[in-house]
């Protein structure tokens, strides 16, 4: 496997999570603006609707990465060689149900760690 697309697993590997925590922050900000602002009475719709949008469109891009990654995660799984049969069917449901938490650790444990076999190389 090529160093690019080393990177481009990488990047689908942390991606959903760094945006995750910078939503999560996001929403903090959004509540600790509401509040004072409505302390007494009922906040206003418009300004509501204008903080949470930029959360909302975050948390919708947030799942397409996601859903891209497990896609590709799954893809790499099912065509590693290197990956026995009993393995890959773990590696697919932690993909399925754990997407956030299985792709950072397949991707240090399987992709990083893949060697170039070199058949070249004479062996002693």
């Amino acid at each position: 496997m090529s160093s690019a697309q080393k990177t481009l697993y990488g990047i689908l590997a942390f991606l959903p999570v760094v945006i995750s925590i910078l939503l999560v922050v996001q929403l903090f900000s959004i509540i600790s603006e509401i509040i004072p602002t409505s302390r007494f009475d009922e906040p206003d719709p418009k300004m509501m609707f204008d903080k949470m949008l930029p959360f909302v469109m975050g948390a919708m891009f947030t799942g397409l990465i996601s859903l891209a990654s497990i896609i590709a995660y799954i893809v790499h799984a099912v065509n590693n060689k290197d990956v026995q049969s009993n393995e890959r069917i773990m590696w697919i449901l932690l993909f399925i149900f754990f997407g956030y938490i299985s792709a950072p650790i397949y991707f240090f444990t399987r992709i990083v760690n893949d060697k170039p076999k070199d058949d070249s190389i004479p062996k002693i």
